[in-house]
């Protein structure tokens, strides 16, 4: 891992500094005037390159998958977290409950404040028995109701789902085959994006997916795998050794770096895929 991402540097690092040396050439032939307007120019050029450079290196990156092990006579135990805040989906919440995966429990962490919301959720939770958690006060935003959570489940590993997703009925055995190495502490599934109600999601999902397609593989062989907050599965005992998630706005991405300042690494499940449906295709 750690060769691999200095040879990464190296590559990168070679792109920065032919970068700056056109831009000096070409700084020497301009006026005081055309100076701004070739420094944002300049600037856009570069991140251009960066984004062509991963584009390109992404399609001779291929991660092997790990063929599903052996049924465990003792399977690991498995909490599924799913994270509520006036948001609740009953469609997506099903497909959780569908999973094929034996041993899980389903939680629905919810922060909700419209109490419309908390009722659907409790009718919910009392037809499919469901457990519900909540706190009394809202504190360090999704990575405090986890870390809440984290106190009161008995797991092996935590999987994280949002509201809006719809997670495919093997997520968890494939996922779990990824943890080939101690110091592997998540892994992270692929994403797809797609809307018919949710305009926003339609405009963006293009560009969102790009990321995942392209990004995510990459950093699996340079660099460091993101964890994203939702789609993901986690060590349970790594997470309550490290304190649970950091209680910032950006927990995922904190969680990132705090793993890997303790020697711990996640991986990217490119054949794994989840998505944000319309309730249409549901």
């Amino acid at each position: 891992m750690g060769y691999q991402y200095r040879k990464s540097s190296k590559l990168w690092l070679t792109i920065f500094i032919g970068w700056l040396l056109i831009c000096f050439t070409v700084l020497k032939s301009l006026s005081i005037r055309e100076l701004p307007v070739f420094l944002f120019l300049a600037l856009f050029w570069f991140y251009g390159i960066f984004n062509l450079s991963v584009f390109v290196v992404s399609h001779f990156v291929k991660s092997k998958v790990p063929s599903l092990p052996n049924p465990n006579p003792h399977p690991l135990k498995v909490a599924i977290l799913y994270c509520c805040y006036n948001d609740f989906s009953e469609n997506a919440l099903k497909s959780i409950l569908q999973l094929n995966y034996e041993s899980k429990t389903v939680y629905i962490l919810d922060d909700s404040t419209d109490n419309s919301v908390r009722n659907q959720i409790d009718n919910f939770a009392n037809k499919y028995g469901v457990k519900v958690l909540r706190r009394k006060e809202r504190k360090g935003w999704k990575a405090g109701a986890i870390n809440n959570a984290l106190e009161k489940v008995d797991a092996d590993y935590i999987v994280l789902a949002d509201s809006d997703e719809i997670l495919p009925r093997d997520f968890i055995e494939k996922t779990l085959a990824y943890f080939s190495d101690p110091k592997i502490a998540f892994v992270q599934a692929n994403h797809y994006c797609y809307s018919e109600e949710n305009e926003w999601v339609k405009l963006m999902g293009v560009g969102v997916d790009l990321h995942w397609n392209h990004y995510q593989e990459y950093r699996n062989k340079y660099g460091l795998v993101q964890l994203l907050g939702h789609g993901a599965i986690i060590r349970a005992d790594v997470l309550k050794k490290l304190g649970g998630f950091p209680e910032v706005v950006s927990e995922d991405l904190a969680l990132t770096l705090k793993l890997a300042q303790n020697g711990f690494r996640g991986v990217f499940a490119k054949d794994v895929v989840w998505g944000v449906f319309s309730s249409k295709l549901f």
